[in-house]
């Protein structure tokens, strides 16, 4: 290797630095995400993803949804549905993402104001 091809690589990692660094810097990092829960298709509560707290949700007479806001993700912990698909869904915390628990009827949706980076789902 000659001294100029050195010197090329070098800059390309300097390069390559300040833009990783550029965008890491430059997100939003004050962007405001909530999980909007909805029940057959109302809305009935929002509740912020950056304040950690745990909510029982009684979507209808005899139904019971637990929702836990942790560390910026949402998730249901315990349900007393038939199938239990909800509690398996997972955490979630992007823009656009949802829960379904579908015997009752109960949606929970992160919506932010970054960019969704699925665009097939509809608000």
């Amino acid at each position: 290797m000659k001294k100029n091809d050195i010197l090329l690589i070098v800059a390309a990692l300097v390069l390559a630095a300040g833009v990783f660094i550029w965008f890491k810097i430059g997100q939003d990092k004050g962007t405001p995400a909530w999980a909007i829960v909805s029940v057959d298709g109302m809305d009935i509560a929002r509740y912020p993803l950056d304040e950690d707290k745990v909510y029982t949700l009684n979507p209808h007479e005899g139904q019971k949804n637990v929702l836990e806001i942790k560390d910026g993700f949402v998730q249901i912990v315990e349900s007393d549905c038939s199938d239990h698909i909800c509690e398996y869904q997972g955490k979630i915390s992007k823009n656009g993402e949802l829960i379904v628990c579908l015997p009752h009827g109960l949606i929970v949706t992160v919506e932010s104001n970054e960019q969704s980076t699925n665009d097939s789902v509809v608000k």
